[in-house]
C-alpha cells in the first residue's frame, strides 16, 4: 500500500488576503478597461447600452404627464408629442379639473414621480400648463400658445427616439429670481436622467429655450454634421449645423404657487390677460363699433333729405306764388 502524505494547509494572514483580493480585482477593472479600449466602435455602442443598470441610474428623476378631460385633437397630439420627447416620463388617463390637486398628489406617490406635467384644457380652445415638484412644490402655471405640433410642421429634422438632449437656455433666465425658478423646474422636468433605462446614449438634438415678450419659446433641433453622415472624434463643433424637429411652442408665465397646485401665490404675472377677459373685450369692441355704425347710419337719414320729400311740397309752392302775385 503507498503511503499517504498528509500536509497542512499554509494559512494567509488577513491583511495579505485582503491585499491579494484587491490587487486581483485591480487587475480585473485594468483588464475590462483593457478590453473595452480595444473594442470596434460598433461594439462600444453596445456596451454603453447594457452598462445601463440600476446601480449606474443616480438622478432618479420621473415625470407625471396627465391631461384632464374636454382637450381637443391639437391638445392630445401636443401632449403625445411631449410624451415622445421624455423618455424618463410615465402618463395617466384623463381626470376631472375638479379633483385634479388631490388626485395628481396621490398619481405621483403611487407611479413614484418627482415632477410633474399637468395639462389643462378650458372650453376645448385654451390650455395650460401646470410645471411643478410632487408633493411639496413648488408649481408654476404657464398658459400655452401657438401650438405646432410635429404632424403639422412635417419639418426635415430628426434623432434617435429616447436620446439624450441638450438643454440651453437664453441668458435672461439669470436676471430675475423667478425666471431662474422658471429655469431649475424647466431643467429638472425636461433633461432626460443619464443612464435611464430607456434613454439612448447618444446626444443628437437640442432643446432650446428662450424668454422674449415676457413668455418662454419652444424649439428643438436636431444636430446635424457638416456631411450628415455619423458622428466622430475629428468632426468640427463650428461646422455643425441645427435642423428644427418640432414641436414648437409658448409658454406664458401666470403664477407661481409654493405648494403642488395649491398653496398661496409667491409671484404673479402683472403683464398676464386671460384669454376670455381678451375675447369679452374684442366682443365689447365690436358690439360698440357696430351700434355706432347704426347709429350714423340713422343719423344721416334723417338729416339729409330724400328726392320724395321735394316732391310733396305743393302747398309752399302755392303760398309762394300767392305772395309774388
Amino acid at each position: 500500500a503507498k503511503a499517504k502524505k498528509i500536509t497542512k494547509k499554509e494559512t494567509v494572514p488577513e491583511s495579505e488576503s485582503d491585499s491579494v483580493i484587491g490587487t486581483d480585482s485591480e487587475s480585473e477593472e485594468s483588464h475590462d478597461e483593457f478590453e473595452m479600449e480595444d473594442l470596434p466602435a460598433a461594439d462600444q455602442e453596445k456596451s454603453a447600452f447594457d452598462q445601463t443598470g440600476p446601480k449606474m441610474w443616480k438622478n432618479r428623476q420621473r415625470v407625471l404627464v396627465v391631461c384632464s378631460r374636454g382637450v381637443n385633437h391639437q391638445q392630445r397630439h401636443f401632449m403625445n408629442d411631449l410624451i415622445n420627447l421624455l423618455p424618463h416620463c410615465k402618463k395617466e388617463a384623463k381626470i376631472d379639473r375638479k379633483k385634479a390637486s388631490e388626485e395628481i398628489v396621490g398619481l405621483t406617490f403611487m407611479r413614484s414621480t418627482n415632477n410633474l406635467i399637468y395639462l389643462e384644457s378650458h372650453k376645448k380652445r385654451d390650455l395650460f400648463m401646470w410645471l411643478g415638484k410632487s408633493p411639496i412644490g413648488p408649481t408654476i402655471k404657464f398658459q400655452v400658445q401657438t401650438i405646432h405640433t410635429c404632424s403639422e410642421l412635417k419639418l426635415t429634422g430628426n434623432c434617435l427616439k429616447y436620446s439624450r438632449p441638450l438643454l440651453t437656455f437664453d441668458g435672461c433666465f439669470e436676471e430675475e429670481p423667478h425666471l431662474r425658478l422658471m429655469k431649475e423646474l424647466l431643467l429638472q422636468s425636461f433633461s432626460t436622467p443619464k443612464f435611464h433605462p430607456k434613454s439612448k446614449p447618444f446626444v443628437d438634438h437640442i432643446f432650446s429655450f428662450y424668454f422674449h415678450d415676457d413668455r418662454i419659446w419652444f424649439r428643438n433641433f436636431q444636430i446635424v454634421n457638416a456631411e450628415e453622415k455619423r458622428f466622430g472624434e475629428a468632426d468640427d463643433p463650428n461646422t455643425m449645423n441645427l435642423v428644427e424637429i418640432g414641436p414648437r411652442f409658448c409658454l406664458h408665465p401666470i403664477k407661481i404657487f409654493d405648494g403642488c397646485l395649491s398653496g398661496e401665490a409667491i409671484w404673479s404675472n402683472p403683464l398676464y390677460i386671460s384669454p376670455s377677459k381678451l375675447r369679452s373685450k374684442k366682443m365689447t369692441n365690436y358690439m360698440s363699433r357696430k351700434i355706432n355704425k347704426e347709429r350714423k347710419e340713422e343719423y344721416e337719414k334723417e338729416i339729409q333729405p330724400s328726392e320724395s320729400d321735394s316732391d310733396l311740397n305743393p302747398f309752399d309752392q302755392s303760398v309762394i306764388n300767392c305772395i309774388i302775385w
